[in-house]
């Protein structure tokens, strides 16, 4: 990639805003028959992304590769990314994927010696870091499928021993070019008027959300809050709110026995044929089917 193309507008990418929340340690997403079908995308925090059973190309800040059979990659705060996979093929694609705070590293007990692996491994994530081809790939490979099993503090252990893993692996291989540079914006779109917005989203989900009241809890009128979201974010503001709602759909969705109906109606939705139209568009696929094939572990510490 040449240099004009590394210095490309993060508007030609897509903001996402990870459903972590400020008393979550980490998410694990584990989705079964995943579609490649997101859009190049970058968000604030920290990702770890294994592919199991797919082939197919992928991108991390300059970076553009093939990858096949078993693909992990951790990749760091405003790094676009994307996985495409090769349509050609049939497969059961698996996909795990671990977010956590990019303000983990604040933690003071990340100043600790027996951390600097971790620590230096994290920093190093910028250029995304691929595990895919190394001697620990497989013990990589076994701690992510692990983690997906585990429950409470055992799924503490396992993610720090997982990073640690990953931190001692000696042949693991930097992606992006030593040029690059992610998109020093992490802080900037979350300015305080967008974090007000979120936050309003975050508490109100479940209620009617109107986008004349949300223009003005931050003194806009809705023409210029609808472009001030838009230029921010990369989607206008209802396109956020069906994706946060369907978020905690998705959530409910794996850690509960309600009925699709009643999870509905809990996020915000108005009726279930509306509820599965947009939930089919963000996950590919409808809710009943989602909550058989998926499972999503949230962890809060």
């Amino acid at each position: 990639m040449n240099a004009d193309t590394n210095r490309s507008s993060p508007t030609n990418y897509q903001i996402e805003f990870t459903p972590l929340r400020k008393d979550d340690l980490f998410i694990v997403l584990d989705h079964r028959n995943a579609k490649f079908d997101y859009p190049p995308h970058f968000h604030a925090d920290f990702e770890i992304n294994m592919v199991l059973g797919a082939a197919g190309t992928r991108q991390i800040g300059d970076s553009f590769e093939t990858f096949g059979q078993t693909d992990i990659i951790l990749v760091g705060p405003n790094v676009p990314h994307i996985w495409k996979g090769d349509e050609t093929e049939e497969r059961e694609n698996h996909v795990v994927t671990i977010q956590f705070q990019r303000r983990m590293l604040e933690y003071e007990i990340f100043d600790k010696r027996i951390f600097l692996p971790i620590r230096t491994l994290l920093r190093r994530a910028s250029q995304g870091v691929s595990f895919s081809e190394s001697t620990g790939a497989a013990e990589i490979r076994d701690k992510i499928i692990a983690l997906t099993r585990a429950r409470q503090f055992d799924s503490v252990l396992g993610f720090f021993s997982l990073l640690d893993s990953m931190a001692v692996c000696k042949d693991a291989r930097l992606l992006a070019s030593q040029q690059y540079s992610p998109f020093n914006i992490g802080l900037e779109c979350r300015s305080r008027r967008i974090n007000r917005v979120c936050e309003y989203v975050c508490r109100n989900y479940a209620c009617e959300v109107r986008e004349e009241e949300v223009a003005k809890l931050i003194n806009m009128s809705v023409s210029a809050f609808s472009r001030f979201f838009r230029k921010r974010t990369g989607k206008r503001f209802i396109d956020y709110l069906n994706e946060f709602r369907v978020g905690q759909a998705s959530q409910m969705l794996c850690e509960t026995t309600d009925s699709v109906a009643e999870i509905c109606f809990r996020c915000g939705f108005n009726n279930t044929s509306h509820f599965t139209k947009v939930f089919r568009k963000k996950r590919g696929t409808t809710p009943t089917m989602y909550r058989s094939t998926s499972r999503q572990i949230w962890v809060k510490v």
